[in-house]
């Protein structure tokens, strides 16, 4: 158009010497003046910019960077969550959550926004911190398992099999476990329920989310969900459940690091006169672990370090 702009003006100060008037000019150019006009305009208006030109954005003005929430806008609440490795549907359902669901934010308006801040695409760091379960307080995150022992671990009655149902909560490391005699899903759900009062009562933990294997002590399948024992517990509890992929235990890393350290400190080379003792055993070490022994995984400190908490071991 802007080829055409100082003919134009010569036709309209009748200085051209071919056309006198703009509908002929149009006519032997083969331009649309609805078109020249509007172009034309917005040239003018803009002080004879030829950048004004270029084609605009169609539709209404996107808004988000303008809805507050708290003391950060829509964009960078989305752009931290973006760092952590999210997808766009899983930032959308947390700006949800994170305000009660009195607002929300489309997965495709924070497509958008990540467009517009060039972070469309997940690069390399955003993928390594994905990969981790970060959590920032106490209560955040249970992970959850049953734990094999070896046979003829008590003397008593050395056919029988016995488990320890384990807890731990991700950013403190404190830890529950108790001795079960299966693993069937009601002998986990009572001891998730004592694990939950005892976590609660004792450290102050109240957990929001618990992350288990795929395993039937702990997962129902979707069409009797509420009927399963171990997920009407956590529902009781308002405690959202999380399943590892299968095959792929490190993803509950946390608990899997601790049988080893509970087989190193608790099981190797011990025989248990009866079942008293061992679960004497076993809760000893719950105490001595949580309040007692300093963790690699947390600077060294104790995991009763990590809780604004004071115990009385009395």
């Amino acid at each position: 158009m802007l080829n055409y702009v100082e003919e134009y003006e010569l036709v309209k100060s009748n200085n051209h010497k071919e056309f006198k008037f703009a509908r002929d000019f149009f006519k032997a150019k083969g331009i649309c003046f609805q078109n020249f006009y509007k172009f034309y305009r917005r040239f003018i208006t803009s002080g004879r910019d030829p950048q004004k030109l270029l084609p605009t954005r169609r539709g209404p003005k996107p808004k988000y960077q303008e809805m507050p929430l708290a003391d950060d806008s829509i964009a960078k609440l989305v752009l931290d969550y973006r760092k952590l490795g999210i997808d766009r549907y899983s930032i959308s359902e947390a700006i949800k959550k994170k305000n009660n669901k009195k607002f929300s934010c489309s997965a495709s308006t924070v497509y958008r926004i990540l467009r517009r801040y060039g972070e469309s695409k997940l690069v390399k760091t955003m993928k390594e911190e994905k990969r981790k379960i970060i959590r920032n307080h106490a209560g955040s995150l249970a992970h959850i398992d049953c734990h094999y022992l070896p046979k003829s671990i008590i003397k008593s009655d050395p056919t029988k099999k016995y488990f320890i149902f384990g807890v731990i909560d991700d950013y403190s490391r404190i830890v529950w476990t108790e001795v079960i005699e299966s693993t069937k899903a009601i002998d986990a759900t009572f001891a998730m329920m004592d694990a939950i009062t005892i976590m609660n009562k004792r450290y102050g933990i109240q957990f929001e989310e618990a992350m288990t294997d795929n395993g039937g002590e702990f997962c129902g399948k979707e069409k009797t969900l509420r009927e399963h024992p171990f997920e009407r517990l956590l529902m009781y509890f308002s405690i959202k459940h999380i399943r590892t992929q299968a095959y792929r235990p490190q993803t509950n890393g946390k608990i899997e690091r601790f049988w080893r350290s509970f087989d190193d400190e608790v099981m190797e080379g011990a025989v248990f006169e009866t079942l008293d003792d061992l679960k004497d055993a076993v809760l000893g070490y719950n105490f001595y672990f949580n309040e007692h022994r300093p963790h690699q995984g947390i600077n060294g400190k104790k995991p009763i370090d990590m809780l604004d908490i004071n115990i009385n071991n009395t």
